[in-house]
């Protein structure tokens, strides 16, 4: 048997899947195959990695920018099939072994949610004791993607319901906003509207009526405004002292241009 022609990334961050990815990507465009590969094995091009690959593609962003954007990314890895001949079982490429469930299903929603709540507040706790006495420290790299994720994603969810992000705040009390930073960089890997769609629903957040401009969103982007509130909430935290939670509320309750005369 001849062995398949395979690619495998090992490395999350290469520059040789970034290259894989790239050409795959300005191939879909046109009828030549992205790859001669029939497996392929590596990080999955999900969460905000798409639009950065396209960026770096068309040219938009450099190298150095697109890891730079993507240092917090923490793809899930995949195998991905590109020949039926792979799967037929009379070659031997792969075969079944066995299945299994991941988690046991629970009858009880109400044993379920109160599991998660759970889960959630022993979260919170060590969340918490990971921000005691914060006065004049300064934040890592990632403890301002989880306030950058967690404002850009208010906003997404203020457009998407036609609310402003300071009515969408008040859905959320302070352990809500605790756990939301706690799971800002798993929850970064899925699409922004799936995650969305989840806080909308456990929230019971309404539709409202606010006047969005099509011009400045499109300008301003929910990522772009999120990471102006994530500078705001950071001066807070650093300059201040105030909790994550408390800085994260402030920014997203008070307007900016009165916000950033009041931190200056």
């Amino acid at each position: 048997m001849h062995p398949i022609p395979e690619r495998r990334f090992h490395d999350k961050k290469s520059n040789e899947w970034l290259n894989f990815t790239t050409q795959c990507r300005l191939a879909t465009n046109t009828d030549k195959p992205c790859h001669p590969f029939y497996i392929v094995e590596g990080p999955m091009l999900d969460g905000k990695l798409p639009k950065c690959v396209d960026d770096y593609a068309n040219g938009r962003i450099t190298r150095k920018s697109f890891w730079k954007s993507a240092m917090f990314s923490m793809p899930t890895n995949q195998i991905s099939f590109h020949n039926r001949c792979v799967l037929d079982k009379d070659n031997g490429f792969i075969s079944f072994i066995k299945a299994e469930y991941a988690t046991k299903p629970i009858a009880n929603m109400t044993a379920k949610l109160a599991k998660k709540q759970s889960i959630r507040d022993s979260f919170i706790l060590n969340f918490a004791k990971g921000y005691a006495d914060m006065k004049g420290m300064r934040l890592t790299h990632e403890e301002k993607f989880r306030i950058d994720y967690f404002c850009g994603l208010i906003e997404f969810i203020a457009r998407t319901v036609k609310l402003h992000r300071s009515a969408v705040i008040d859905y959320f009390d302070d352990s809500d906003i605790a756990w939301q930073l706690q799971v800002a960089c798993v929850n970064s890997n899925l699409w922004i509207d799936q995650v969305a769609e989840e806080l909308i629903d456990y929230l019971d957040i309404e539709q409202g009526d606010h006047y969005y401009n099509q011009t400045a969103c499109d300008l301003f982007e929910f990522d772009i405004v999120g990471d102006i509130l994530k500078t705001c909430a950071v001066a807070l935290i650093e300059q201040k002292g105030m909790s994550p939670e408390a800085a994260v509320r402030k920014v997203l309750k008070t307007p900016l241009n009165q916000f950033l005369q009041d931190i200056g």
